[in-house]
């Protein structure tokens, strides 16, 4: 409620531009565009929704080392998934969205193959900023 009385304050003016800092929390029904800011100048700007139609969909299998190589060849011969990076000896990064999560899961359990945990991630606009300007973070 604090947040919408102060947008409320801060739109009641009627400013050419408004910075909000946490867009995502869509506190602006009627917003259309994000830009990304640096130093003062501006990186990237696009649409909202053209942001969220193109963010980095993926799943993360955290498996058991010793079943690295089973889980690899079912996900090449048995589901037809190529797009994937390991990391490590424990973790497969699985470009998909949050549609496959439940299928993949039930295949391995199937299959008798140990998974430790499977999540899906999207992309947030967090991880936006860290990419197009190479810092750490926001804030």
């Amino acid at each position: 409620m604090k947040q919408r009385l102060g947008i409320a304050n801060a739109i009641m003016h009627d400013p050419e531009l408004l910075i909000l800092d946490e867009p995502t929390n869509r506190l602006d029904p009627i917003d259309d565009t994000i830009g990304i800011i640096d130093s003062g100048k501006l990186l990237y700007e696009d649409s909202y929704e053209n942001l969220l139609n193109n963010s980095e969909r993926y799943i993360i299998l955290q498996i058991n080392s010793k079943n690295l190589d089973a889980v690899e060849k079912s996900l090449v011969e048995d589901l037809n998934i190529t797009e994937y990076k390991v990391k490590g000896d424990s973790i497969i990064k699985i470009m998909s969205d949050d549609s496959e999560t439940s299928f993949i899961n039930k295949h391995f359990i199937l299959n008798n193959i140990d998974i430790v945990s499977i999540q899906y991630h999207e992309q947030t606009l967090e991880d936006y900023f860290k990419k197009i300007t190479g810092c750490e973070g926001i804030g």
